[in-house]
Order: C-alpha cells, then sequence, then structure tokens
C-alpha cells in the first residue's frame, strides 16, 4: 500500500509541475497542440537548455517530494501521514486544473474534428511550382516555421524539409532561437 501511495504522489507532482513548466515556456496549450507534439520524434532537435529546465521544473519536485512522504511517513503516526497524503492529493488535483485547464481541454477533445480537407484543397507541390523572380527583388519574404524541429531535416535519414534547407542555406536564416524571459519559446525556423 505504501508504494502505492509514493506512485500517486510521484504522478500527482509530475502532472501539476508539468502543467506549471508547459504553460510557463508555452502557454496555455489546446488538445491539437498536445496531440501533435506526442506524435512528434522526442528530443530530436530540442536544445539542452529545454532537456535540462524540464528535469529541474518537472523531475526534481518528484524526487523531494516522495522523500518528504517517505520520511512523513516513516517519522509520524499514521493519521498524520494520511492526512498528509490526502493533502497532497487535493492540493495537486486543485493546482492540476489549474494549469491543464481539464475541462477545456475534455471539450476540445469531444468536439474536435477527426479529419480536414484544408491542406489537400491548398497544398501546392513545390516542385510542380514555378517562381519567377523580377529583374530587380522588391519583396522581403519571411517564412516562420511555428515548433519546426532540427529533426525533420534528418528523420530516419531522410530529410522532410530539403526546399526550406535549400533557402536556410543560400539566405539568411536565424535558427535556433531562443526567447528572453518574458516570451514564449519558439522552436523553429526564421528564414529571409
Amino acid at each position: 500500500m505504501f508504494y502505492l501511495k509514493i506512485f500517486c504522489v510521484a504522478c500527482i507532482v509530475f502532472i501539476v509541475s508539468l502543467g506549471k513548466w508547459s504553460v510557463r515556456n508555452f502557454g496555455v496549450l489546446t488538445y491539437e497542440q498536445i496531440l501533435f507534439h506526442l506524435k512528434s520524434p522526442l528530443l530530436h532537435g530540442i536544445p539542452i537548455i529545454i532537456i535540462l529546465d524540464f528535469i529541474k521544473d518537472c523531475v526534481l519536485p518528484i524526487i523531494v517530494f516522495c522523500l518528504a512522504y517517505f520520511f512523513v511517513k516513516k517519522y509520524t503516526h499514521k493519521w498524520i501521514e494520511r492526512m498528509v497524503f490526502a493533502g497532497l492529493m487535493i492540493i495537486g488535483i486543485v493546482l492540476a486544473q489549474k494549469f491543464w485547464h481539464f475541462d477545456t481541454l475534455y471539450f476540445e477533445a469531444k468536439n474536435i474534428e477527426s479529419y480536414g480537407e484544408f491542406y489537400e484543397k491548398y497544398y501546392k507541390q513545390p516542385q510542380k511550382s514555378q517562381i519567377i523572380f523580377p529583374e530587380h527583388k522588391k519583396n522581403l519574404i519571411v517564412i516562420f516555421t511555428e515548433s519546426m524541429e532540427a529533426s525533420y531535416a534528418n528523420f530516419k535519414g531522410q530529410n522532410l524539409i530539403p526546399e526550406l534547407d535549400a533557402i536556410a542555406k543560400n539566405h539568411y536564416s536565424f535558427s535556433g532561437l531562443l526567447s528572453t524571459r518574458g516570451g514564449v519559446m519558439i522552436f523553429g525556423k526564421f528564414l529571409v
């Protein structure tokens, strides 16, 4: 029974700290954003600073709370341990709702369309499209991709974005930018 309680404490602390960490770094996430990132390759192209920040903010609290709960269990009366466990669960559930907005996520998941035809209607094949540049260029074209990780340039030995890589090699590229505090982190490529 004790190990089940430790597991519950670890889970609730992880859910709360992950929610707090993701809101601080990415803002409130929608159901579609969460699904997209769960399907994306893990750790490929993610800057080490993000991984270290995740460990500091999400993994270390689990260790601290589990050790604290272990000492409460070992050195206090049984009724105190039960009160601490119940308090952690109640506070954890309230904080998890604050950061994750489960009611909104549930509503989005319930009402999400399973399939859309937007890309099929409007996507143009780059190989089949011809762009003719004027003699004197007057336009500034900015390509900004949100959530574009470097892993797409070498995914299982295949480059999934060869056109963007070609543009980046021949023009100005501001890849790997991180925000300053107060902004939102953007993983992607900024090409001019």
